[in-house]
């Protein structure tokens, strides 16, 4: 039985608390150990932060994330000078984390978020052995000239490329963001990893990336296709991993939650019947790294990710947990899904079947590879006119070089892209003729 105290009782931190709790025990869906393992996690080390003594604990079981359970990763990491890309942000932090477990010789973080870097640096020389040499770098993953310097400088054995662009409906508003980073900034460090003989390039990437409706989804879908053309033409070699949500991250549901509820309401959900897959950010990475054990080279990596949560389901218990009641005290607002979101994920196209591996939890995507001459020709012209098309060009030869992709904008959407790539092209012919002599990246 759990005790709630009135809702005008509560502070912020403890609607959240008593949320967790109800949501662990009086979850009605599928129990997926992501979700709940989570949900324990967090209540037991908010508690503990603030001396509150949890007056019910779920008896719940679920894989460790602390450390990689295949020894070969140990092995693969020891001694080895490891980048991560995206460093500080919420997947590329916990990466940074368990790789450092694994006694590499150094660690280069690599992101353009200058605070966020340092307060990480800062944690990581009081949590970890001062032994590891752990190397700091601000730069953006579009500085050609920068990352060639890190590269050239460092000579990482394993890369871990996790800086993207992530949030659907910003990137609906900004393609050219989108395309110079997701696409053109991991053309970049592939490349990197190419020239200096990185022996193991990982590229994170997302569900949204099966049959995607967004820009976002799109560009990851390109990024994908890049490296694995790359693979077939170096000794480099190149592993994907995709999964879905990841909780408590950044601009996540839960914190959004959370911050509604402690405000009054009202708690917003797109659709009532959107789902949406989500695993820890410590098992996001977990798996991740026992991954590169698995790839040889060429693989998507599926992640099992449990079963689907309901978002209104999930508002409902948080609201219901605070001591509110749904649409009385608290109101529950549905908004209509944006432009570009689905209402419910993917984890495989529809020409691909899941393989299994040798890990449970692991599944390898079987697809046709994508041609890697057309794929780098398709991002030469790319790079060529991101400079000057505007976001409807740019959309549309997303859609010509993913051909999956149906964007859900309306302003993208309903327009008619059967414009060919050379007539897009002659639009700007005056100034790409200029740059037709110069490299994408110097």
């Amino acid at each position: 039985m759990i005790s709630l105290l009135p809702a005008q009782a509560l502070s912020p931190l403890s609607l959240f608390l008593s949320a967790m709790v109800f949501a662990v025990s009086f979850w009605p869906g599928p129990r997926s150990t992501t979700f709940r393992h989570f949900l324990r996690m967090t209540f037991r080390r908010r508690s503990q932060r603030r001396g509150v003594a949890p007056s019910f604990t779920p008896q719940l079981s679920g894989p460790s994330f602390n450390q990689v359970s295949d020894p070969k990763s140990e092995h693969f990491i020891r001694d080895q000078t490891v980048l991560i890309t995206g460093a500080a942000g919420s997947i590329g932090s916990e990466l940074v984390r368990q790789v450092l477990q694994q006694k590499p010789s150094q660690v280069i973080l690599i992101d353009q978020a200058e605070s966020a870097l340092y307060t990480l640096e800062a944690t990581l020389r009081q949590e970890y052995d001062s032994a590891v040499n752990v190397v700091v770098q601000i730069a953006n993953i579009t500085d050609a000239g920068r990352i060639h310097r890190i590269f050239a400088t460092y000579r990482p054995a394993l890369v871990f490329h996790a800086a993207a662009y992530k949030h659907v409906p910003l990137m609906e508003q900004h393609p050219y963001e989108a395309i110079n980073v997701n696409v053109l900034g991991t053309q970049l460090v592939a490349d990197m990893a190419v020239r200096f003989a990185v022996q193991k390039f990982v590229l994170i990437s997302t569900d949204k990336a099966v049959n995607p409706t967004s820009v976002m989804g799109a560009t990851k879908r390109l990024a994908e296709m890049y490296v694995q053309g790359l693979n077939q033409q170096s000794a480099t070699r190149f592993v994907v991993t995709r999964f879905g949500n990841v909780l408590d991250s950044s601009g996540s549901v839960l914190p959004l939650f959370r911050q509604q509820i402690a405000r009054g309401g009202p708690v917003t959900v797109t659709h009532p019947h959107v789902t949406r897959y989500f695993m820890t950010i410590p098992e996001a990475c977990h798996l991740v790294l026992e991954a590169v054990i698995l790839g040889s080279g060429g693989e998507v990596f599926v992640f099992d990710m449990g079963e689907p949560v309901r978002i209104a389901d999930l508002a409902r218990q948080l609201i219901q947990a605070a001591g509110y009641e749904v649409n009385t005290t608290i109101k529950l607002t549905f908004t209509g899904l944006r432009p570009g979101e689905k209402l419910h994920e993917e984890l495989l196209h529809t020409t691909e079947t899941a393989l299994l591996t040798r890990h449970p939890r692991i599944q390898a995507a079987r697809l046709e590879t994508p041609d890697a001459y057309q794929t780098q020709r398709a991002l030469r012209e790319l790079a060529r006119i991101l400079p000057y098309a505007d976001d409807s060009t740019l959309v549309q030869f997303l859609q010509k070089v993913v051909p999956e992709y149906t964007s859900r904008n309306p302003l993208y959407g309903q327009r008619d892209f059967m414009l060919s790539t050379r007539s897009v092209l002659n639009c700007i012919a005056p100034v790409v003729k200029e740059s037709e002599s110069m490299p994408i990246h110097p």
